[in-house]
């Protein structure tokens, strides 16, 4: 979806992740980055923490 409409990303992922979508995200490694169910995305002045638990909805 993001590609169709021309939305261009910027991410931080732990060492040993992948990003899949190379041109339409720009993305930089952090190492020494402890796992975490915590996922946190920004928009604008818009600020969404997800917390991902496999099984069970939280």
């Amino acid at each position: 979806m993001k590609r169709e409409k021309g939305i261009k990303t910027q991410l931080l992922l732990r060492k040993g992740r992948r990003e899949l979508d190379r041109k339409t995200s720009n993305h930089k490694y952090l190492p020494n980055i402890a796992e975490s169910p915590t996922v946190t995305n920004i928009y604008g002045d818009k600020i969404a923490i997800i917390m991902w638990k496999r099984g069970k909805k939280l």
